[in-house]
């Protein structure tokens, strides 16, 4: 059974399209990935490097006729994008219209009372342009890079998720490594503001983040 490595980008889901696996259950189950399994909290939140056995999968066989035309179908798995949308004072961007461009198509909607959007996406996206329009002519848009979230225990993860909630913004990647941004979160979030990432810290920031 081949092993792939983990790219940026990737998940299980995401692997899974992209060796012909319908479910992604079928990577994330399979015995010589418990590993994997013990190590990650979630399919959709890989490192890279980490590394994924794949199953062989059996080949269809298909019937045609010589000098004809024929048209196949073929279904692409789909994962659920989620966000929850917010101004910069923490206020959800409610029942804001909103159109996200993905795969070569665009969907369109409304956000929820708590600024929260969920769309089916390809398995196989990566980037997604999403605009959201606010009062008046103003647009919000956002590029996005799906399947790029780190998880939760690593330096990376926890960067990005200090910058996604807005606490990284405006600071150089090297200031301070993290810690100053730690201690502004931890402080608004009652937290002894030590500048690392210990449990009570983490805890916090996954649920927020997550939330």
């Amino acid at each position: 059974m081949p092993i792939v490595e983990v790219r940026r980008g990737d998940c299980i889901a995401s692997i899974a399209a992209d060796h012909g696996v319908d479910d992604w259950r079928t990577l994330w189950d399979h015995p010589d990935n418990a590993e994997l399994r013990a190590r990650r909290r979630s399919p959709h939140l890989l490192l890279l490097g980490d590394r994924v056995t794949v199953p062989e999968q059996g080949r269809a066989r298909l019937a045609v006729s010589a000098g004809q035309s024929h048209r196949f179908v073929a279904r692409v798995p789909s994962v659920r994008l989620r966000l929850t949308l917010q101004d910069r004072r923490g206020r959800p961007l409610a029942s804001r219209r909103f159109e996200l461009r993905v795969a070569g198509s665009i969907r369109t909607g409304t956000t929820d009372g708590s600024g929260r959007l969920d769309e089916p996406v390809p398995a196989t996206a990566r980037r997604a342009d999403l605009r959201v329009f606010l009062d008046g002519d103003r647009v919000l848009t956002m590029p996005l890079a799906i399947g790029y979230l780190d998880p939760d225990d690593s330096e990376s993860g926890v960067r990005q998720r200090l910058r996604n909630l807005g606490y990284l913004r405006g600071r150089a990647p090297e200031e301070d490594g993290i810690e100053g941004a730690l201690r502004e979160f931890q402080r608004d979030n009652g937290l002894e503001p030590t500048g690392e990432a210990d449990a009570p810290t983490l805890d916090c920031l996954r649920g927020i983040h997550k939330a």
